[in-house]
């Protein structure tokens, strides 16, 4: 039984070492020469970063014009989450095509998600040679999507436009046009939202190709970081994520999943100040019970939960075979 008590103590200080080396994760680049860690510098990124949230939020007051009767909106997606294109396909737009509902919003939207914005001079030489386009002046980071390098061209897409078409009545319904198509390319989705909302694609291609994109994106990076935060730091960060009036909102967000509907109108609802929009008066909610995790994880925390379940699985058969040893060796020696 001591033998026992000591192994399983044992698993349990294994166990756990492993889970706390998980729950610091590193960014990783492979270079040429191998595998190699990207250190951070956190307070400088952290004041770069709150400096970007602070322009933001003037801007969106600037956009407002100072109308208390709005409710600030900030949803953070990507562009190839499935999770975040149902949000945007049908709740979103449920809400920006009634010009009631829309005109007591100040939407701001960050085409980014779980995005990680790796420097150039960090990448391999071998990198570089097949990027030709590195070379440009301002081109100052590669980025590593979620969801491949497709998704970073749609949400690059995505952010020129924003940049390009600053009203939200110009950008808002092209983004959704976007994540409205199915079975067909960014390429072929951009081209003919740009044609039926009346989005000139030549400067969007050149923002999307040079230093400028480069730049919003970065610039993305860090407004997602600093103001997509968790109600509690043992929530996960993940895709579609919703901030009402700056405070997050998880139940704005339950749309996001196959069959919910109603509940983005709602939470919107409750927070707009009266006089409120007919919309709001008859909100028809609609709950499906679901089979697995909704929305996009963040990549490295589902790593580091799967990585404790790998983990506590080979501790505990470690412990049984060793106690199995254990016991048979005794019994041999006739210490029983």
């Amino acid at each position: 039984m001591r033998l026992l008590a000591a192994c399983a103590l044992a698993c349990v200080v294994q166990c756990s070492a492993r889970n706390s080396i998980g729950d610091q994760p590193q960014s990783v680049i492979l270079r040429s020469e191998g595998v190699v860690p990207v250190v951070r510098s956190s307070q400088h990124e952290h004041e770069v970063a709150m400096r970007a949230v602070a322009a933001s939020q003037l801007e969106s007051e600037v956009d407002n014009g100072g109308n208390d009767a709005q409710v600030r909106v900030d949803v953070f997606y990507e562009s190839l989450c499935p999770y975040s294109r149902r949000f945007v396909a049908d709740s979103l737009a449920g809400v920006w095509n009634n010009p009631t509902v829309r005109s007591r919003i100040a939407l701001k939207l960050y085409p980014y998600g779980n995005a990680r914005a790796i420097p150039a001079t960090e990448v391999s030489v071998g990198y570089k040679y097949w990027h030709p386009e590195l070379a440009q002046t301002g081109m100052d980071y590669i980025f590593d999507c979620q969801h491949g390098d497709k998704e970073c061209f749609g949400n690059i897409i995505q952010a020129c436009v924003i940049e390009h078409y600053r009203s939200p009545e110009q950008h808002v319904p092209f983004i959704i046009c976007m994540m409205s198509k199915k079975n067909i390319s960014l390429e072929w989705s951009s081209y003919e939202c740009a044609n039926e909302h009346a989005i000139d694609l030549n400067a969007v291609r050149g923002c999307v190709t040079s230093s400028e994109g480069n730049r919003l994106m970065h610039t993305l990076g860090q407004l997602t970081g600093a103001l997509r935060r968790p109600t509690s730091p043992s929530k996960k960060v993940y895709v579609p994520f919703v901030v009402l009036d700056g405070e997050h909102s998880e139940a704005a967000e339950i749309d996001a999943d196959p069959g919910n509907s109603g509940h983005f109108l709602h939470a919107v609802c409750r927070i707009l100040k009266a006089p409120k929009p007919i919309a709001c008066t008859d909100i028809t909610v609609v709950d499906t019970p679901q089979a697995t995790n909704s929305q996009c994880d963040c990549k490295h925390t589902a790593t580091r939960s799967h990585a404790w379940r790998v983990g506590l699985k080979d501790c505990i058969r470690m412990c049984l075979m060793v106690s199995m040893f254990l016991h048979f060796s005794m019994v041999c020696l006739g210490d029983v």
